[in-house]
C-alpha cells in the first residue's frame, strides 16, 4: 500500500544552522513510495511497526539521546537524563547509553541508521525525524502550570499599552518586528496564521528582523517597534519571572494555539516490549531540578501527545512554508542543493 504521508515540513531549525558544518545526504529509496518500512495503513502519520518479527529491534544496548538545544550539544548528559537512563536500565534489564549529537541531522542520520533507540527531538525536527527515519514521538514535557497538559509555547503578537494598536487589523501598513528567518513564533508562524487577519508579511505590513524574541520585546516597549511577533515563553519569562519589563507596558493583541516542545520517542521497529517499558517509565518520572533533585511541585513529568493531533499546527506552519519532510526538502531548509 502506499505510504498517506501528506506534505508537510518543519521549522525551528536556528539550532540546527547554527550547528550544523556539514550535510548528511539520504539514500533516495528511503523516501520511494515503495519502501515497506514507512508505510502507514492506519494513517496516523506516523510509521508502522514491521509486519515481519525479524525486522523487529532488540538491541542488547539502548542507545540514548537529545537534539542539541539552541546550538548547545549535548556532549554529556544532564543530571535529568542520567535519571532517566538509569529507570530505563532497571526496568528493561537493558544497558542505556548516552549518545552525543552534534546537529539535529545527525541525531536524524543516527537514528535511521540504528544507532539511536530513544531521543528527544525538537519540535521542528520531529517532523523530519518522523518521516526520514521512522521516530514515533508520544510524549513532551508537562505543563508545570496546569497538570495533565502539554508544556509548550504559542506566537503572540504584542504592542505597546500605550499605542493606539487594539487588534490585528490596526497594524495594517506597519512595522512589525520578526526575530529571524528561521525561527517559529519569530517568523515562520506569524507569515502562516496572520494572513487570516489582513496582515501579509511585506505586503500589508513591513517586517524587520530584531535577531532575538528579546529584542523584539524591548523594542516594542521602548518604542522602536509597533508590534512584534513573539514567542510567548519569552514574554513570560520577561515580564513574571525577571522582571526584565513591566507586563503593563505590552498589550497581547494575538495568541496562538500551542506549539508542542520537544517530543520523546523511540525508533519505530522498536521491540513491542521494551516501549512499553519505556512508556512506563517516562510516564512516571518525576522531573529534576537542574542540581539534580526532584522538584516538589507534584506535577507530572511527562504527559502523552499525539503526532497527528498535537503537531497539526505544526504541520499548517510547514506546508505553508512550502517545505516537505523529504531529502529535498531539509537541503531546501538549510538553504543547500541536492548534489
Amino acid at each position: 500500500m502506499t505510504p498517506q504521508h501528506p506534505s508537510r515540513t518543519a521549522f525551528f531549525f536556528s539550532c540546527l544552522l547554527l550547528s550544523v558544518a556539514f550535510f548528511t545526504f539520504f539514500p533516495a529509496s528511503l523516501f520511494a513510495e515503495t519502501d515497506f518500512r514507512f508505510v502507514d495503513k492506519d494513517g496516523d502519520l506516523l510509521c508502522d511497526l514491521p509486519e515481519d518479527a525479524k525486522e523487529l529491534s532488540d538491541p542488547e544496548i539502548l542507545y540514548y539521546g537529545m537534539s542539541p538545544e539552541g546550538g548547545r550539544e549535548y556532549s554529556k548528559p544532564r543530571p535529568r537524563h542520567k535519571s532517566m537512563m538509569a529507570a530505563i536500565a532497571q526496568k528493561t534489564g537493558k544497558k542505556v547509553e548516552w549518545v552525543a549529537v552534534s546537529s539535529s541531522v545527525e541525531e536524524i542520520d543516527m537514528m535511521r541508521d540504528g544507532k539511536l533507540h530513544i531521543a528527544g527531538f525538537d519540535t521542528g525536527t520531529t517532523g523530519f525525524a518522523v518521516n526520514m527515519a521512522g521516530f514515533i514521538p508520544f510524549a513532551v514535557k508537562a505543563d508545570r502550570d496546569k497538570e495533565n497538559e502539554m508544556a509548550g509555547y504559542r506566537l503572540q503578537v504584542i504592542v505597546n499599552s500605550n499605542s493606539p494598536y487594539h487588534s490585528l487589523y490596526d497594524l495594517q501598513g506597519q512595522v512589525i518586528a520578526h526575530t529571524s528567518s528561521t525561527s517559529n513564533s519569530g517568523n515562520l508562524a506569524p507569515r502562516a496564521l496572520l494572513p487570516d487577519f489582513g496582515l501579509i508579511p511585506d505586503s500589508t505590513y513591513q517586517v524587520v528582523y530584531s535577531g532575538k524574541h528579546k529584542k523584539s520585546i524591548i523594542g516594542v516597549v521602548d518604542g522602536t517597534y509597533p508590534a512584534a511577533a513573539v514567542a510567548s515563553s519569552v514574554l513570560k519569562r520577561m515580564t513574571r519571572y525577571d522582571g526584565t519589563v513591566d507586563a503593563e507596558d505590552i498589550r497581547i493583541l494575538y495568541t496562538s494555539p500551542k506549539f508542542p516542545t520537544l517530543s520523546m520517542g523511540y525508533v519505530y521497529n522498536l521491540k513491542p516490549e521494551l516501549v512499553a517499558q519505556v512508556k512506563d517509565v517516562l510516564f512516571d518520572f518525576i522531573p529534576l531540578s537542574p542540581d539534580g533533585e526532584a522538584v516538589s511541585k507534584g506535577v507530572k513529568g511527562y504527559v502523552p501527545v499525539s503526532y497527528r493531533k498535537d503537531w497539526e499546527i505544526i504541520r499548517h506552519i510547514a506546508d505553508f512554508s512550502g517545505y516537505s519532510y523529504t531529502e529535498e526538502g531539509l537541503a531546501r531548509m538549510l538553504g543547500k542543493k541536492k548534489k
